[in-house]
């Protein structure tokens, strides 16, 4: 349909298809199927469409269309459907966020990141019986597994009937890349919240910690990008001989997974540093 204004949408569903049966000349047959001539049907909305929210073509005005795409010999024999008869409303529009309905997983050492979409919302209209229902608008589905490469993907949009949106399709990348293991030794183990006039030692006093690195950016992570402690409040009684280790943070996540702490505990001495 051409020259349908945005704020116009079709409350009716309006045939995708038609199916045309012709009879002619073999060699004009062959000129359709080898030119695509038939592939498409183009209709003006405001020559068809009335004050009252009707879009009609009638049988004749269908084949009236068909026939200016046709060689003069040609005749038609049949149009399935025979007719078009909706109905469209006036609609009222705003911005929604668009959502990647999907299922992606990726082969092993592989990860994939937070997909980026482009837009990241869209302009509906829709009757405003409808469009107070919306509150974002979903890609159509897709599933893909054992990915080893980034996604660049165009998507429809996933639209009830009565909802139009601009645009009807949104860019969307789904960043995938190796991962491999890093080993990093020699990570100072911190210690914090000891009150005033206390010394808290730990014994080792260094960790290890191992993770999974986005291979383009391996030689980014070291040890400085980890904050490694052990708290004086984890300490419950005076019989307790060891303290855990915990990861507070590390400044960079978006290129590391997995995380794991070799070191979990430490031995601890408590010194009483009120008079020096």
């Amino acid at each position: 349909v051409e020259n349908q204004p945005s704020y116009i949408v079709f409350t009716t569903q309006i045939p995708e298809q038609f199916r045309v049966k012709i009879k002619d000349k073999n060699i004009n047959l062959i000129n359709y199927s080898y030119n695509n001539q038939l592939d498409s049907l183009a209709v003006d909305f405001n020559n068809y469409a009335d004050a009252n929210g009707n879009f009609r073509l009638s049988s004749a005005e269908l084949q009236a269309l068909l026939i200016n795409e046709l060689f003069s010999s040609t005749q038609i024999t049949s149009v399935i459907p025979a007719l078009i008869d909706a109905r469209f409303a006036v609609a009222q529009g705003k911005v929604v966020p668009v959502v990647f309905s999907a299922d992606i997983s990726t082969a092993a050492n592989y990860r994939s990141l937070a997909p980026q979409i482009t837009p990241d919302s869209v302009l509906i209209h829709a009757p405003s019986a409808i469009l107070d229902t919306i509150t974002m608008i979903k890609t159509k589905y897709f599933e893909q597994h054992s990915c080893k490469d980034t996604l660049n993907l165009t998507m429809p949009l996933q639209l009830a009937v009565g909802v139009k949106s601009t645009p009807s399709r949104i860019k969307v990348m789904v960043p995938i890349s190796r991962y491999v293991e890093k080993i990093l030794n020699g990570l100072d183990i911190n210690v914090t919240d000891v009150p005033n006039g206390l010394n808290l030692s730990v014994f080792p006093n260094k960790a290890a910690v191992s993770c999974l690195v986005d291979f383009s950016h391996y030689s980014e992570i070291n040890a400085e990008d980890f904050f490694i402690s052990v708290s004086y409040k984890s300490i419950k009684n005076a019989k307790q001989k060891t303290i855990p280790v915990d990861i507070i943070s590390y400044a960079k996540p978006g290129l590391v997974d997995n995380i794991k702490l070799h070191t979990k505990e430490v031995e601890y001495i408590i010194e009483d540093v009120t008079n020096e």
